[in-house]
């Protein structure tokens, strides 16, 4: 067998400070991807709180509907559910009925005589969303006839 004095010695000159580039170049690049996963590096995994404060108005087929704001750097939006089944306690594999940044949302695609119950959600630019609000019950009316 060779002995690491007659290997060094067959070894090209310079060939270990090219391993040793190499592999520097290797962890710098494993490093780097590993800050890469889904989401862009963006550990994010907190929700925001849930919105409060919910009030709503109804009128001739439409809901009107304010919150206030929550406190959040990153939020990006809020998303508006609908139930005519009894008061909504989970969002999971439901599609809201709208998004917005505001904090106020008419809903004018209510049917009079049906009583709708709506909760917000609040949702960050990690896509994390909150627990729901207090539900709130409305019912859109017609407006009173008009005087002959």
């Amino acid at each position: 067998m060779y002995s690491e004095a007659s290997m060094q010695s067959k070894r090209p000159s310079g060939t270990r400070i090219g391993v040793l580039r190499y592999a520097a170049v290797v962890i710098g690049v494993v490093v780097l991807l590993a800050g890469c996963g889904s989401g862009g590096g963006n550990s994010d995994t907190t929700a925001p709180d849930a919105p409060s404060g919910i009030t709503g108005t109804s009128g001739d087929t439409e809901v009107a509907l304010d919150w206030d704001a929550v406190s959040a750097s990153d939020l990006e939006e809020y998303n508006i559910y609908r139930s005519t089944s009894g008061t909504i306690t989970d969002v999971s594999g439901r599609d809201p009925v709208s998004s917005t940044s505001s904090t106020s949302f008419t809903d004018t695609g209510a049917t009079n005589g049906t009583t709708y119950d709506y909760i917000v959600t609040a949702v960050d630019n990690a896509g994390n969303e909150s627990a729901p609000s207090s539900s709130l019950k409305k019912t859109p009316f017609p407006g009173p006839p008009s005087r002959p």
